[in-house]
């Protein structure tokens, strides 16, 4: 024991006098390790080189004292960050830093991983990522530009010249593959109107069908949006977000049809869609998939007093399709037209 606690003395005496050589603005980290049983007599020595190396700035082992707890604490945030480190060194020989890490002496890079880390984080560590690769803030930021509506008229243009117009609006590049340009410039008129709809929604409808999507890319907080073929297994963005129904209250509101009726898809959908003040989208691509020749497929509605949510239903699935709400990326609500889940036998499906 005596040797033990001459030991602890000589290495509380012998402090790293590394302290001043981070550079202005580097944060600096410094760390105090408590002895509060038995250890190895030579433990203490061999972390201290442990601790040198692994970027400590000063560094001290020393027996615990009152109910000092492990951790990290601020010691300043400006100019430049001061963190000071509470470890434990335990029976085993590791160095217990908090409730979940410890680290022996034989895992130097590890320990140095962990230093660089909270030099560049701080205590609270690297935000957390979500979808696209994107931090929380990154993506609100994406979404928000995405949101910038989109000015001019589409239906019947070029997809090209629709990506080229929305693309105008938004501050961060948007940058075209060659083999998606290939693709743009094979694909058939845009069929939709998307003026009014946030740009990031539009894009992702307008690339769709020529098998596109469009893909944002944060580097070293700069923005940019890529168009490339859609990769399987890889995020794309949205055409549009999951949305309640109830963000369309017209869908709830009842319609009484007074006698049994037979007539276009086309026609029964154009009816009931003016009532929605909301607009509406259709799947073209996954639509064509299934080979559902909407043009061809006639529907049948019986004399019913139903909300109209409960018509479309009926209507829809006469062709093997379906409906859900969704919101662009401001935030408006609109129909969206897909297939359902099994198809219909085209141009003889009833309402039962």
């Amino acid at each position: 024991m005596k040797s033990q606690v001459a030991c602890v003395a000589v290495v509380v005496a012998c402090l790293s006098l590394i302290a001043g050589s981070a550079g202005a603005g580097e944060a600096r980290v410094e760390i105090e390790v408590l002895l509060t049983g038995r250890t190895s007599p030579t433990a203490p020595q061999e972390w201290m080189r442990v601790l040198e190396e692994a970027g400590f700035e000063r560094a001290q082992i020393r027996q615990a004292r009152g109910n000092e707890r492990i951790g990290v604490t601020i010691v300043r945030r400006e100019p430049s960050p001061h963190y000071r480190v509470i470890g434990q060194l335990l029976r085993s020989g590791r160095l217990q830093l908090s409730a979940n890490e410890a680290f022996g002496r034989n895992e130097r890079n590890e320990l140095q991983a962990w230093v660089e880390s909270l030099k560049e984080h701080g205590p609270d560590g690297p935000p957390e990522v979500g979808a696209f690769g994107l931090t929380a803030d990154q993506f609100a930021a994406v979404k928000e530009e995405l949101a910038t509506p989109v000015a001019a008229t589409t239906r019947g243009l070029r997809p090209a010249d629709v990506v080229r117009q929305i693309a105008a609006a938004l501050d961060a590049p948007l940058r075209i593959e060659r083999t998606a340009r290939e693709a743009l410039a094979e694909a058939p008129d845009v069929p939709d109107e998307f003026q009014g709809f946030a740009g990031g929604t539009a894009l992702a409808a307008v690339l769709r069908p020529a098998g596109l999507a469009i893909y944002p890319d944060v580097q070293e907080d700069t923005t940019r949006y890529v168009v490339a073929v859609r990769r399987r297994g890889v995020e794309v963005w949205p055409i549009g977000w999951e949305e309640d129904t109830k963000a369309i209250p017209a869908l709830f509101e009842f319609e009484k049809i007074e006698q049994a009726v037979r007539l276009p898809m086309v026609d029964a959908m154009q009816d009931l869609t003016s009532r929605l003040a909301a607009p509406v989208l259709w799947d073209h691509a996954g639509i064509a998939r299934r080979g559902i020749e909407i043009g061809e497929i006639e529907v049948e509605l019986k004399a019913a007093n139903r909300h109209l949510a409960s018509y479309l239903r009926r209507v829809l699935q006469q062709g093997g399709l379906g409906f859900e709400v969704r919101q662009d990326d401001a935030g408006r609500a609109f129909l969206w037209i897909k297939p359902g889940r099994r198809a219909a036998r085209r141009g003889r499906a009833t309402d039962r």
